[in-house]
């Protein structure tokens, strides 16, 4: 029991890069690459169904966000991400998340 929380410790904290970050971390990228590539299927139809391009992509941005957060560890990743220098551009960033995803559920 005490290994499974040291573990699980070590993935929150991101204090050692286990297997198991690496698996997350590439379970997200490949859903993040899926949803990317079903709003670009989207792209011919995008003046029709503009909310599903910009859902599916929105989605896809969430999951490279998430699995970047169980690469680098999501506390050292959020430190990094909300930095003085980056504080505005991931603030903006998520706001437009939010933003897409609200608009969006509109239809």
């Amino acid at each position: 029991m005490k290994g499974k929380i040291t573990g699980a410790r070590e993935l929150i904290t991101g204090s050692s890069n286990s297997g198991a970050s690496m698996k997350y971390f590439l379970m997200f990228l490949g859903v993040a690459v899926l949803f990317f590539a079903l709003s670009f299927l989207f792209l011919p139809v995008v003046y029709l169904y503009p909310y599903k391009f910009a859902l599916l992509f929105t989605l896809g941005s969430i999951n490279v966000i998430i699995g970047l957060a169980f690469y680098h560890g999501p506390f050292a990743y959020l430190k990094v991400m909300f930095s003085r220098d980056k504080f505005v551009f991931s603030l903006m960033y998520i706001l437009s998340i939010v933003f897409t995803i609200w608009a969006s559920s509109m239809y």
